[in-house]
């Protein structure tokens, strides 16, 4: 009686398993991104300056609207946003307001790329960066970007994390060593 029950115990323990490691593809990743209409999450980001040895920490929450809304909002250590659209970056501070075109601003080309992977737009995005999908254990996987372009080959690849189809954290070294990290909370509707 022992041998049957265990027998069956060890085929649905198998079988689940076998459902959970499905193959992560880039595909699926990003048909998945192409899914979402709308999202926010909570993050904080931290910028390493490795020659003045200045590390700042910011925090705030991302709202996306697919397909063409992404702004950050900064709650501290000082209240802002940066919003992104196709054509459009905008950088709103006390009293700073920029307003730059995606092509008259190479260093924020990172920026048009989140749009892109939150939209699901492989395409797009394989034309700026060679993409590389690590799968990892428990649904967790590592995307990274390698600048094709000349003008961000400042860029190492930017490490994308995530688990499902959600971007847990966002890594990018320049080659003067500045890292930039973005970690985010799970979603929650807006």
């Amino acid at each position: 009686m022992l041998k049957p029950l265990l027998f069956l115990m060890l085929l649905m323990i198998s079988t689940s398993n076998f459902a959970e490691n499905t193959p992560l593809t880039i595909e699926s990743l990003f048909s998945g991104f192409a899914q979402i209409e709308s999202e926010r999450k909570n993050f904080t980001e931290e910028q390493l300056d490795p020659i003045l040895e200045i590390r700042t920490q910011k925090s705030g929450y991302l709202i996306y609207q697919s397909p063409n809304s992404l702004t950050l909002h900064y709650l501290t250590p000082i209240k802002g946003s940066i919003s992104f659209t196709p054509h459009q970056i905008k950088i709103d501070f006390p009293q700073r307001t920029l307003i730059f075109s995606p092509e008259n601003a190479p260093q924020l080309a990172f920026s048009q790329a989140l749009l892109h992977l939150l939209n699901g737009n492989l395409n797009q995005l394989s034309n700026n960066f060679t993409l590389q999908l690590l799968p990892q254990l428990n649904q967790r996987w590592q995307l990274n970007l390698t600048p094709k372009r000349e003008h961000h080959k400042d860029l190492h690849p930017i490490q994308i994390q995530g688990v499902q189809q959600q971007i847990t954290e966002i890594s990018i070294t320049t080659q003067s060593g500045e890292l930039r990290k973005i970690s985010f909370e799970p979603s929650l509707t807006p």
